[in-house]
């Protein structure tokens, strides 16, 4: 056995001595964590918000459906939001836009179009410009899109799909950027724990 072997052998038994919790490379872990959690709370938040923007009464009444009547596989208005009026009466509102089922579509997908094309690009960057960057960068600029959502749906539901695509561009490198971290930075010892801590909201998200 040579000197660079047995030096690699005590590296790695090192390692695997010290300890994890409270350690640098667990708060690493435990922020990039947090950074999953609020990026699948930007990528489906318009899943749920949609349900509250959108008037169902007048895309059905646009669709030619009775007012008593439900599309297919639809329960009705889930969200009514109650106003209290002057004389302490309640009266019911639907969302504001009025966009069809298609519509509808288009905008909750227009966020994986942008993702989709990130994915090798992503890995990429992060291997040229170092995965802590493009991993900042992407998480910046999605939550920068996040915050422009609502002012890009109130202007035409067209602007909203570009704000949606080009929100899933910077989420799309935050995944690559992140293996390309660990593989570079973490002990070969460790990546697997290190990954697998870091991505558990991805495995938790469905009940």
């Amino acid at each position: 056995m040579n000197k660079d072997t047995r030096i690699e052998e005590m590296e790695s038994a090192a390692i695997l001595k010290a300890p994890f919790l409270f350690s640098s490379r667990f708060a690493l872990a435990l922020a990039a964590f947090f950074g999953f959690v609020v990026l699948y709370i930007q990528r489906f938040n318009m899943s749920v918000a949609i349900v509250c923007m959108v008037n169902n009464t007048a895309v059905r009444a646009e669709a030619g459906i009775d007012a008593d009547g439900d599309l297919e596989g639809e329960t009705g208005d889930r969200c009514l939001a109650t106003v209290t009026l002057s004389n302490d009466t309640t009266d019911d509102e639907t969302g504001e836009f009025v966009w069809s089922k298609p519509t509808q579509g288009i905008v909750l997908s227009a966020f994986f179009w942008g993702y989709l094309l990130t994915q090798l690009p992503g890995g990429w960057l992060a291997t040229y410009l170092g995965g802590k960057r493009v991993y900042g960068y992407g998480q910046l600029l999605a939550s920068v899109m996040a915050l422009l959502a609502p002012v890009a749906s109130n202007y035409s539901y067209k602007t909203l799909l570009v704000v949606r695509f080009i929100q899933g561009i910077g989420q799309g490198v935050v995944f690559p950027a992140m293996h390309v971290f660990w593989g570079t930075w973490a002990h070969p010892y460790e990546r697997s724990k290190l990954v697998n801590f870091t991505i558990a909201v991805e495995t938790t998200r469905h009940p």
